[in-house]
């Protein structure tokens, strides 16, 4: 099967939305639902360094960053913002976007949702992305916002990293062990 990011749903700084989109989209394709995660990249801080991103040269600081995990046999990675293939093989895109040392501060986190859950949980209220007087930080993509079913959980709770209620979070050396990707 082949995939082309300008086949999606896709605005830019909205990866979370932009992600939840690709899930319907790669289901109607026939990739099983089962085998879709959201993954939800950050730390404390919310600066997490990832190489290979289209938002700037070299190194790019996003405050968190949310790709689709398509697990099978060859388990690959679907980023609208990495300039590596998409999607890409899992352990490809491990080894060239995450440093290899990062001082304790920067160290990065993962939260795995089930692209089901995350379809039925997510809500998107957008305020993440508005300044001090309600105006858009970036423009907002051309579709409706996101809404969840109840309980849902918004943005701000998924890159929570403190609270586990949604999903147990892990540092990503221990993500990757999980997943079985050695980089």
């Amino acid at each position: 099967m082949i995939f082309c990011k300008l086949d999606y749903k896709y605005q830019p700084f909205f990866c979370e939305e932009n992600i939840w989109w690709l899930g319907k989209s790669l289901q109607v394709k026939g990739l099983s639902l089962e085998k879709q995660y959201a993954l939800f990249f950050s730390n404390d801080k919310q600066q997490i360094p990832l190489f290979f991103q289209d938002q700037g040269e070299g190194l790019v600081v996003w405050d968190y960053h949310v790709v689709l995990y398509y697990k099978d046999e060859i388990s690959m990675i679907f980023d609208f913002n990495t300039l590596l293939p998409f999607p890409c093989n899992a352990q490809h895109y491990c080894a060239y976007t995450f440093p290899k040392k990062l001082p304790k501060e920067h160290q990065i986190y993962t939260r795995q949702i089930p692209m089901k859950d995350y379809h039925q949980k997510f809500y998107s209220d957008r305020s993440h992305m508005l300044d001090k007087n309600q105006k858009p930080l970036q423009p907002f993509p051309n579709w409706p916002a996101i809404t969840g079913k109840k309980p849902h959980y918004t943005l701000d709770e998924y890159v929570d990293f403190k609270q586990q209620k949604i999903s147990k979070v892990l540092p990503l050396d221990k993500f990757f062990t999980n997943l079985q990707i050695t980089i």
